[in-house]
């Protein structure tokens, strides 16, 4: 017997274990078979599994789109490499805890009275932030320096640079949203279940004086959906129950129900153009994201190396509320800017001295003009230590000493002002790279070393040379006293001490003559080679200006710039002569310092055979002794001094005027109206905004879809079971029900404002597009002009190096002539001449130098421009050499010749009447327009409009022309020439040919298109 329930003074049912034996015995734990089934996915897969199946997919849908020749990304991987500072050396689902603020912190673990989460640090923590093992796969030289050269700071900047890596993670967001979007279509699976025993007492709500003691079992929401490209919806759903009572007589019930609901929309929210949209969009973005990564690699060669060309890259367009794109209104721009941004272009510097770049290069430039400022300073020192040698004799004046001083030091604080300036620099260049700015590194690349005009191995040279001309000063003064009665003894002494250290000062000048006469004049002479290797290379590029200037102007508003260019300057005469001049040159010099090798020699044996004589002679022997010491030593060697600067200086000239003439430049010989058009077919990034614009005309039909009423078939059903059997069911025990729904579109004013909106969209599309365009052509355009300049300026600069050359020689020759008579001195303005001379061979170096700087960064961007640039592997740009349809770079199809055989902005004029019947239109008067002519229409870009716009061949949702204005055939000479005509597969209007209509069985027979590059087609209509 059953204990008696003291509450309600009656016996309690309950259940016995036995009882709940005998009840699983009978068959009731096959029932919960599904239970167990479902139980088992309540922990779904670790966080790790689903991030690699979300990085397997994104790969994959990225890898389907790079199917293009130019943007193939095969070697794209979202995760930064073991040696970039960015790699993340844990676990990615199980990261530690960062470095956090300590007093922040405590809010983690007790805020406002209450225990936080305390499983926080279950991962551990760390202190570091950026990969804490990156340093030691730099490569560090002895000193615990990175040496840098072009090639290392490419690799570099795509290991370390964080907006580099941005960018490769705005892409694999984008194949998410692919993923996401897909994934609506796919059939989706939901389930769930609930299990819950209820007890109460016989007094409770609802219990009828009975006590109850239940357990049941459910599913909860188990279902499956599926979404169709036709906007239809089907739901089928199970449901089931499982409960038993405990109280009372044991006994249990089991209910199961399937259903299923299918709708499909007839008007709104139907069509494959309303539903497929948002997957449209998502899958063409990611293509044009791909493409968009790899234009981005190209301008980031660019501004990596050039400070200057830097595109914009992959841009998601996602929802606001996540993947996919669940935030799409069909209105505005998203986040998608459509792949228009930078068009890459720019001049840049113009004037006579070029411009100056950034980046990598712009590094190397500065090193380049602080070695000519280096160079100055040497020459300057040098210069002044002879004039503070002449002053004493009273050959030249305080003043102009005084002069050439001061120079030194402002160009000495000029030098160390940049030198500082540089510093900065390369720490911001780091920075870009992604480095610390603390890390040591040295720009170590010799790319601009041919502009070494001055040899940077004779500096130091001519360096060490002055300042032995000033310790032979001070030296050689004390010896010029003559001997006094009574400090004979003293006198011998000082003279031998001199004497001994002149053999020093002779022996060092000695060598340093040697040092010139043997590497200096060796690399002069490698020099005078390769000038003469270079002399028809200089030939051509005289030629090609002569042409330049013959060519007559295809646009008479354009500046023709060898106009105002002197003759003389194609005059190549010289070049053919010049080596064998300069080799004469410097056979002559190396004849003087031989003769200057064995003066020296003399000086040698004549300091030791007057070191013997001191000894040696009386004291009235010392007078004339030393009057033979001024006229054998003590004045010669200075004299000698000074011819070896002269010809150290004659030494660095001639190889001056070697490296001066055999710089050559890449030849560039294209129009600006080809180069437009081989952009239009290669630019990636045309590409995208032409598919941009498409997007933005697509929205307009998915706008217009909303203005429609609501028309739903409507199709249910559902099937039970019946008895306690929960698998028993049979059609008897189902139901089907069939109907349709309607709602008027009564009220459609947001639905309306929002299709108005579309249309502006579209319009200012339109306008984005073709300003777009022109942004690209005003940039070929000024690429084009900048390098025409370029090559002009670049003789110019050529011209006026040689000039100051030719100053300086002459400044200093005037500087080191010897005395004609006694109390000869120095012109008033030989400080002043030499000062002008050396400023204006610094300033012609510089603007030699920047002019081929711009020249070669505008080569660059003419290649980037055009859509015809070529990376490595690496992501080092492929240099194509010249650059012109004569050198077969870039390859050019007839269709390309063809399209710029023609003014693109000159088009047949038409009537103007036929205006006046368009709606909104009021008139147009012939010759309103800007250039006076009558007015001019022109069909859409893929073809002429049907001349029945109402016909059945119209596509449907195409907003044609009225019947008022047609497309007729314009005589001949009136066309511009148009390529022939493709051969049209029934997929729209293109080139001409009639749109074919097509029903659905037909349409999934339709070949797939082949994606060819969009070319516009003008035809003309008229009345």
């Amino acid at each position: 017997m059953h204990p008696p329930d003291r509450r309600a003074g009656r016996p309690r049912p309950v259940s016995t274990p036995a009882a709940c034996a005998h009840d699983f015995a009978n068959g009731q734990l096959a029932r919960l078979v599904p239970v167990l089934m479902l139980l088992a996915c309540l922990g779904g897969c670790n966080r790790g599994k689903y991030r690699q199946a979300a990085d397997a997919e994104a790969h994959c849908l990225i890898n389907e789109k790079s199917v293009g020749p130019n943007w193939n990304l095969d070697n794209y991987n979202v995760y930064p490499n073991a040696a970039s500072r960015m790699f993340d050396p844990f676990a990615p689902d199980r990261e530690p805890m960062p470095p956090d603020d300590p007093i922040s912190h405590r809010f983690m673990h007790f805020i406002d009275g209450k225990k936080g989460f305390p499983h926080w640090h279950k991962f551990g923590d760390t202190d570091q932030v950026q990969n804490p093992a990156w340093m030691a796969h730099m490569n560090l030289d002895e000193d615990g320096v990175v040496r840098v050269d072009e090639f290392t700071a490419l690799q570099l900047a795509r290991l370390h640079s964080t907006d580099y890596q941005t960018e490769l993670e705005d892409l694999f967001l984008s194949a998410l949203d692919v993923s996401t979007e897909r994934f609506r279509f796919d059939t989706q699976l939901f389930g769930g279940y609930q299990v819950d025993y209820t007890t109460a007492g016989p007094q409770a709500v609802g219990s009828s004086g009975t006590a109850r003691s239940v357990l049941g079992l459910s599913t909860r929401s188990v279902q499956a959906r599926r979404f169709f490209t036709t906007g239809a919806e089907l739901v089928a759903g199970f449901a089931n129950s499982l409960v038993w009572q405990f109280s009372g007589t044991n006994s249990h019930n089991a209910n199961t129900l399937i259903d299923f609901t299918f709708l499909q929309p007839l008007l709104r929210n139907a069509g494959r153009d309303r539903i497929l949209e948002r997957l449209t969009i998502a899958e063409r973005t990611l293509l044009a994201n791909v493409r968009q990564m790899e234009w981005y690699r190209k301008g980031f060669y660019l501004d990596i190396l050039t400070g200057r060309g830097s595109q914009t890259g992959p841009s998601r367009r996602g929802g606001v509320f996540g993947a996919g794109l669940s935030g799409f209104t069909g209105t505005g721009g998203g986040f998608f800017t459509g792949g228009g941004g930078n068009t890459g272009g720019g001049g840049g510097g113009g004037g006579l001295g070029g411009s100056t770049a950034g980046g990598f290069l712009g590094l190397l430039q500065t090193q380049q003009t602080l070695r000519n400022e280096e160079a100055n300073i040497a020459s300057l020192r040098s210069s002044l230590t002879q004039l503070e040698a002449f002053r004493p004799s009273g050959r030249i004046d305080y003043f102009q000493v005084e002069q050439v001083r001061q120079q030194l030091y402002d160009n000495t604080s000029r030098f160390l002002a940049n030198k500082q300036a540089y510093q900065n620099t390369l720490d911001s260049f780091k920075q870009t790279l992604g480095l610390p700015p603390q890390l040591r590194m040295r720009i170590d690349d010799d790319k601009l070393g041919q502009f070494n005009l001055i040899d940077p191995e004779i500096t130091p040279l001519q360096d060490l040379l002055a300042e032995l001309q000033r310790e032979v000063g001070a030296t050689l003064v004390p010896m010029l006293i003559s001997p006094e009665p009574g400090k004979e003894q003293q006198w011998r002494d000082v003279m031998t001490r001199g004497l001994r250290k002149t053999q020093e000062l002779i022996a060092a000048a000695n060598e340093l003559r040697r040092e010139v006469l043997e590497e200096s004049m060796r690399r002069a002479l490698a020099d005078v080679s390769d000038l003469e290797k270079r002399v028809p290379q200089r030939l051509e590029m005289a030629r090609s200006l002569q042409e330049l200037a013959k060519l007559p102007m295809q646009d008479p508003t354009e500046v023709q710039l060898m106009q105002y260019v002197d003759e003389s300057l194609f005059d190549t005469e010289y070049l053919e002569n010049l080596p064998v001049d300069i080799r004469e040159k410097l056979g002559e010099i190396k004849q003087r310092l031989e003769e200057l090798g064995q003066l020296a020699d003399q000086l040698g044996a004549e300091c030791q055979s007057q070191l013997e004589n001191i000894e040696r002679v009386t004291d009235e022997q010392l007078a004339a002794l030393s009057l033979q010491l001024r006229e054998r030593l003590l004045q010669p060697f200075p004299a000698m001094l000074t011819d070896l600067s002269t010809e150290f200086l004659q030494v660095s000239l001639e190889q001056a005027r070697a490296r001066t003439e055999r710089i050559t430049l890449p030849a560039v010989d294209i129009g600006w109206a080809v180069a437009l058009e081989v952009a239009r077919e290669n630019r990636l990034d045309w590409m995208n905004a032409r598919a941009a614009l498409v997007d933005a005309w697509r929205l307009l039909e998915f706008n217009a879809d909303d203005l429609e009423g609501v028309l739903n078939l409507v199709v249910s059903g559902d099937v039970t079971n019946y008895g306690d059997n929960p698998f028993r069911m049979g059609h008897n025990s189902g139901r089907l029900r069939m109907g349709i729904e309607f709602d008027a579109p009564f009220t459609r004013l947001q639905e309306r404002n929002i299709y108005r909106e579309a249309l502006i969209d579209f319009q200012r599309a339109r306008r984005n597009y073709y300003r777009y365009e022109d942004n690209i052509a005003a940039s070929l355009r000024l690429i084009l002009r900048q390098v025409s300049l370029d090559r002009v300026n670049f003789e110019l600069r050529r011209r006026a190096l040689r000039v100051a050359v030719e100053q300086v020689r002459l400044a200093r020759l005037e500087l080191l002539r010897p005395p004609q008579t006694e109390g000869d001195r120095l012109g008033p303005t030989t400080a002043q001449n030499l000062i002008n001379a050396l400023n204006s061979l610094r300033n012609a170096q510089d603007a030699y130098l920047n002019v081929w700087v711009d020249y070669e960064i505008q080569r660059k961007l003419l290649d980037l421009s055009m859509g015809t640039m070529t990376l490595t592997n690496e992501g080092v740009w492929v240099d194509p050499g010249a650059i012109g349809l004569e050198f077969g770079y870039p390859a050019v199809s007839a269709e390309i010749l063809s399209a710029c055989s023609y003014d693109p902005v000159q088009v047949a004029p038409v009537d103007a009447g036929g205006l006046e019947e368009l709606p909104g239109v009021e008139s147009v008067e012939p010759g309103a327009g800007a250039g006076g002519g009558a007015g001019v229409i022109v069909s859409p870009a893929h073809g002429p409009v049907p001349s029945d716009s109402q016909g059945a061949d119209a596509p449907a949702g195409l907003e044609t022309r009225p019947p008022a204005v047609d497309s007729v055939p314009v005589p001949a000479d009136q066309l511009p020439p148009q390529p022939a005509p493709a051969e049209d597969a029934g997929l729209g209007p293109r080139d001409g040919n009639p749109v074919k209509q097509v029903n659905a069985e037909e349409e999934s027979a339709l070949p797939e298109p082949v994606l060819e590059p969009f070319k516009p087609r003008l035809t003309v209509p008229r009345k």
